[in-house]
């Protein structure tokens, strides 16, 4: 299968045979042809931009509404204790029932939540994630996902948390898995 490129050569190709006698669409072609080769010079080989392109890294665009900032950094319109007040109510009561109330408000103020707290998600992910855990307790499959259930980390404590404190932590709730899971085995 030939890319576009290869195919502009080739139809290039077939005009410049067959229409040999022109001069100006000689000058076009070989002009066309040194652009093609300093194209080619700048970007390289195809795999080679191929392999460029796909290891450029591109940042996750955070969701931007537009909205007046407030004193804490959220947007006025999307801070909920804004939002509940009383005093927007009192102000602006039809604003008030429709932020309270409409679908789209509570979605846009549960999409920036989710936004705002994606760096500290990450931060968790990277710190505490099942490959982690796998690595330090040697569970494997359903007893990994079930560990994991068991050890419900608050996220508060895992942002804190540095790599040392939550492998003991880890292992002493390792410690405390296994001893229930068997007493479990052994009433049944």
């Amino acid at each position: 299968m030939m890319d576009s490129l290869s195919l502009f050569r080739l139809n290039s190709d077939f005009y410049k045979n067959s229409f040999s006698s022109n001069k100006s669409f000689d000058t076009a072609i070989i002009k066309k042809q040194t652009e093609e080769k300093q194209l080619q010079n700048l970007l390289g080989s195809y795999p080679d931009f191929k392999r460029k392109f796909l290891a450029l890294e591109f940042k996750d665009p955070m969701l931007d509404l537009h909205l007046p900032k407030a004193k804490g950094g959220t947007p006025k319109m999307l801070d909920p204790n804004f939002i509940n007040s009383l005093g927007f109510l009192i102000n602006s009561p039809i604003s008030f029932f429709y932020c309270n109330f409409s679908k789209e408000e509570q979605s846009l103020r549960k999409a920036y939540a989710l936004n705002a707290d994606m760096p500290n998600r990450r931060c968790i992910d990277a710190k505490y994630n099942k490959e982690k855990v796998q690595l330090w307790t040697g569970l494997k499959d359903k007893e990994l996902t079930k560990f994991v259930m068991f050890c419900n980390f608050d996220d508060a404590y895992l942002l804190r948390a540095n790599e040392y404190d939550l492998i003991d932590n880890i292992l002493k709730k390792l410690t405390e898995f296994k001893a229930i899971q068997d007493s479990c085995n052994y009433n049944n």
